[in-house]
């Protein structure tokens, strides 16, 4: 792609732009040379296959008196082969990973909370950037395709090939479709080679009876026998730099587009290792790894990327769901007090219960604190305030108005003592985002629970 101008993103209904089909990548009206493209590379798939089956195991083989091979050859050729098949359909029918219409309703929802910087050749990671195009804001790592007109998740590329953007959702596909590709063309080489010089010589001397073996060999057979290894060998001059390009960035976690940034900063995605790094786009470790399918675990969402030693511990609460997604997106890009509704959580219970007798002893009954948001004009303390506050919901009733409860010094410290307590027994709220805790301290002395 065109790197100096892959700042972008989808369109700003949040859905497919215009010209893309099923929330993927289509081309524009100019992608008639990518579609001939790939209709190039799918004969190319079916007739090395073809050829390989019926003539050099189906005709040659026998020919050669060599039929104790074509068992074992039809099996490791047919194998890799049906994989890269499969992982070019997968890789080509794939939603590369659109920015989600989830992320444009978070982006409205939370408006100027949201802190959106201009799109600059380097790594941007935890911020929003600006789409150039369409003039909404997308995440981090995501990029503008100028032939699909969408903005892509973790964009790498936009492949001719395969007819579609390479990005968060499908570059397993496309990893797995390269590696799987290089082994049948370097097996159909390696297997045929001994076939494809012999044929080759009796293709000079063709006045000769072309015998070798039991029976004669056909001159069809030879001239299809011999465009099949030249395609293979074409195949391989292709796949090769492409693998060697490719599989290094995946061990770094990092894109295309991302190789050409400024060295103003270390990658901050790098997660230390190479097997970690291949899990942010393969999923945790398993089987699935080695077939085209979705990762059984995911390690991102595709709009926050984990950091090593940043949020690793985080990730196992987003990953089985506990924690919701769009609570992880106001952590990651800033969003302090994002606009949902304040849910009450019974402190009645645990380590809490202590500070929940205290606070219905200085008057407010029912000892409820708000673990949501503030509702719209309780953001802050009163004015003026000297003293620390706590917000309280008195006896959480649904539409009761929240109120600032004032307490002194000695009951600072007891609610910091609480905080603590809270962080080491229970890290991660069920609602609403936090710093490290329940508790958090603002501006004024002032507490409030987001």
């Amino acid at each position: 792609p065109d790197v100096a101008d892959t700042m972008g993103a989808s369109s700003p209904s949040g859905g497919p732009a215009p010209g893309s089909k099923g929330g993927g990548c289509a081309e524009s009206p100019g992608g008639l040379v990518m579609q001939a493209t790939m209709v190039c590379s799918l004969l190319v798939f079916l007739y090395e296959g073809l050829a390989f089956n019926m003539v050099y195991l189906g005709r040659i083989l026998p020919a050669l008196g060599k039929d104790v091979m074509v068992i074992p050859f039809m099996a490791l050729f047919n194998t890799t082969w049906c994989l890269s098949v499969w992982s070019y359909f997968v890789a080509h029918v794939s939603d590369p990973g659109v920015v989600p219409k989830q992320w444009h309703e978070f982006v409205s929802r939370v408006g100027d909370s949201l802190d959106v910087v201009p799109a600059r050749l380097e790594f941007q990671p935890g911020k929003a950037t600006m789409c150039r195009k369409c003039g909404v804001p997308r995440p981090e790592r995501a990029h503008h395709c100028h032939v699909c007109g969408v903005c892509v998740l973790r964009m790498d590329h936009h492949c001719p090939w395969i007819r579609n953007c390479v990005g968060y959702r499908n570059y397993k596909f496309f990893l797995l479709l390269v590696m799987y590709s290089t082994l049948t063309a370097a097996f159909a080489l390696t297997l045929s080679m001994p076939e494809l010089v012999l044929c080759g010589k009796m293709l000079l001397r063709l006045d000769k009876e072309m015998r070798e073996g039991n029976r004669p060999l056909e001159v069809f057979d030879i001239i299809a026998f011999l465009v099949f290894g030249v395609l293979a060998l074409l195949f391989l001059a292709l796949l090769l730099p492409m693998l060697f390009t490719h599989l290094p960035m995946a061990a770094q976690n990092v894109t295309s587009i991302e190789t050409h940034y400024e060295d103003t900063m270390a990658n901050p995605f790098d997660r230390g290792s190479a097997l970690d790094n291949f899990a942010q786009v393969f999923g945790s470790f398993g089987i699935d790894w080695f077939f085209p399918v979705p990762p059984q675990r995911l390690l991102s969402d595709g709009v926050t990327f984990s950091r090593l030693g940043a949020d690793a511990e985080r990730w196992d609460d987003l990953a089985s769901g506990e924690e919701p997604l769009e609570v992880w997106w106001g952590v990651r890009y800033g969003v302090v007090s994002p606009k949902v509704d304040a849910k009450p959580v019974d402190l009645n219970v645990g380590p809490l219960s202590a500070i929940t007798h205290w606070m219905t002893a200085q008057g407010a009954p029912g000892g409820l604190l708000s673990l949501g948001a503030p509702a719209p004009g309780h953001e802050d303390p009163p004015n003026g305030a000297k003293q620390g506050f706590a917000m309280l919901a008195r006896g959480g009733r649904t539409g009761e108005r929240p109120r600032w409860v004032p307490f002194g010094d000695w009951s600072w410290g007891l609610l910091e003592t609480a905080r603590k307590i809270w962080v080491f027994s229970r890290p991660v709220l069920p609602d609403g985002p936090t710093d490290h805790g329940p508790i958090r301290s603002c501006g004024q002395r002032a507490m409030w629970l987001p």
